[in-house]
């Protein structure tokens, strides 16, 4: 899959987990696989702040890649794992937007 794919992937889920936030913040029901979409998208952000915070000094686009064989955890967010359950996360994804089209015709 190509970068700029996995980086939409993940625009789209922290769209998605703040929509959830949003709506559990106004009171409004949430399904329990919103709620656990949320928590997992939460997780990847908590895992590549600081890798960006890295990026951002002086120097960090080479102390990065150092960095990332040091740390014992995965820098880097779900989409960027390679493997086919993230191709059939998308697809889950593609299937549940095109169901919210056809519910809101």
């Amino acid at each position: 899959m190509d970068i700029s794919v996995k980086t939409w992937m993940e625009v789209q889920q922290t769209g998605m987990m703040l929509t959830t936030l949003r709506k559990i913040s106004l009171g409004q029901e949430t399904s329990e696989e919103e709620r656990q979409d949320a928590l997992e998208q939460a997780k990847d952000l908590a895992r590549t702040v600081p890798a960006f915070g890295i990026f951002m000094l002086p120097g960090g686009a080479l102390l990065l890649p150092l960095v990332a064989k040091v740390v014992p955890w995965r820098m880097l967010p779900s989409s960027f794992d390679s493997g086919s359950d993230m191709e059939d996360e998308q697809n889950m994804s593609d299937e549940k937007s095109h169901k919210e089209v056809d519910e809101g015709c």
